[in-house]
């Protein structure tokens, strides 16, 4: 399966409720916060807790988003490959919002 048709195929049915998608967007914009923070501040002892926090926030709250909306699981633990395309998608969908 080709990325585009994941995307379209896959993800997308899987991300129907504006909450999952606000949810996901809001999870990317403080992932995003964190690794630029954490860049700026490489040279002091916070900057691999900034990362941690960076990316547990994005996946608590897609998680979250999936079990309190759309009642089904992130695509992201279906396969190696669709881990992969999940993150990919996740950063496309925060781009087109």
């Amino acid at each position: 399966m080709k990325f585009n048709e994941f995307y379209h195929n896959v993800y997308l049915p899987a991300h129907k409720h504006p909450m999952t998608v606000r949810f996901h967007s809001k999870g990317v914009d403080l992932m995003v916060l964190s690794l630029c923070m954490a860049a700026c501040l490489y040279n002091t002892e916070i900057w691999p807790g900034l990362i941690i926090f960076g990316i547990g926030t994005n996946i608590s709250l897609a998680v979250m988003s999936h079990r309190l909306f759309e009642q089904n699981s992130p695509v992201f633990w279906d396969s190696p490959k669709h881990a992969i395309y999940a993150i990919l998608s996740e950063f496309r969908l925060w781009w087109n919002n």
